[in-house]
């Protein structure tokens, strides 16, 4: 019986910390776009450019254009770097047009603990983060599969 209490005192602060932790995980977004913050963003990929798997950011780029089948202006993509000019040097031909796109020169996005050395992607549905997860060189097909995926559900 005593076993049983701690189990349930265990998975009810799991249940509430994951819950608070997805609450300062959206409060992040939300100060990251700060104006561009609406319903319609479906899905947020913040690729990192300075600091990071080169390889991972490379194929992550290469790759979301040619996603098909997906409403692309759903999809929200963050470059962070400490350099305006790199951000402007990576998008040239990359062929991101149909994106919504933000650039984070001030490496806002790193600093607040929200990308590390591979990009991240952020999923969100009516307002709120349900997901959110790594987009690495071994699984960057998988990832944008699930991006995908959750944006066809509309």
């Amino acid at each position: 019986m005593r076993s049983l209490f701690l189990l349930l005192i265990l998975v009810g602060s799991f249940a509430c910390t994951s819950e608070n932790a997805h609450k300062e995980e959206f409060g992040k977004l939300v100060d990251l776009l700060a104006d561009q913050m609406s319903d319609e963003i479906e899905s947020v990929v913040i690729i990192p450019l300075e600091n990071a798997c080169s390889s991972c950011s490379q194929m992550t780029i290469v790759k979301l254009p040619r996603m098909e089948g997906i409403e692309k202006s759903s999809m929200h993509l963050i470059f962070t770097a400490r350099s305006g000019k790199l951000i402007e040097e990576t998008l040239t031909d990359a062929g991101l047009e149909d994106f919504q796109i933000q650039k984070d020169p001030s490496y806002e996005a790193w600093k607040m603990g929200m990308v590390d050395n591979n990009p991240s992607y952020y999923l969100l549905k009516q307002g709120e983060l349900i997901e959110k997860g790594g987009i690495t060189f071994e699984n960057v097909d998988e990832q944008l599969l699930k991006i995908s995926k959750h944006l066809e559900k509309k």
